[in-house]
């Protein structure tokens, strides 16, 4: 079933974001300014928003990757290098996530994530002025 227009609208001004499994709402990320921000859409409204990062390339796209309880979202900071954060559960924040590659991304360059079927996260980015599929563990 596609989803209501005003929805279709809402995922495609954001930077990214993940749908829940009952897809009744979602998660978007927005980039304002040079801050990352995480926006909760009920499907009427949005509710809880948070920070999730600064020094974000204004106008960038991002990723948010749910798999079973890991959360990562991947970005695009305002030097043009990739910045992946995941959820830590016990003290409910993000952080940085340093086992994923800070790849330098073309100055216009988009990044997109997801998992493979070997449960494996992959992003497809633009890295210096040529596209490219990467295993980001």
């Amino acid at each position: 079933m596609a989803p209501p227009l005003h929805d279709l609208t809402r995922y495609l001004l954001a930077a990214g974001g993940t749908t829940n499994p009952d897809g009744v709402d979602a998660h978007l990320l927005y980039v304002e300014d040079d801050c990352l921000r995480l926006k909760h859409w009920t499907g009427t409204r949005f509710g809880d928003e948070e920070t999730i990062a600064e020094d974000i390339r204004p106008g960038s796209t991002a990723s948010y990757v749910v798999n079973g309880t890991i959360r990562i979202i991947v970005c695009i900071s305002s030097a043009n290098v990739i910045r992946a954060l995941k959820y830590h559960e016990e003290d409910e924040e993000w952080v940085e996530d340093e086992s994923i590659p800070g790849h330098t991304v073309h100055p216009n360059g988009h990044i997109t994530a997801g998992v493979d079927a070997e449960q494996r996260l992959r992003g497809v980015l633009r890295l210096e002025g040529q596209t490219d599929s990467h295993d980001c563990q």
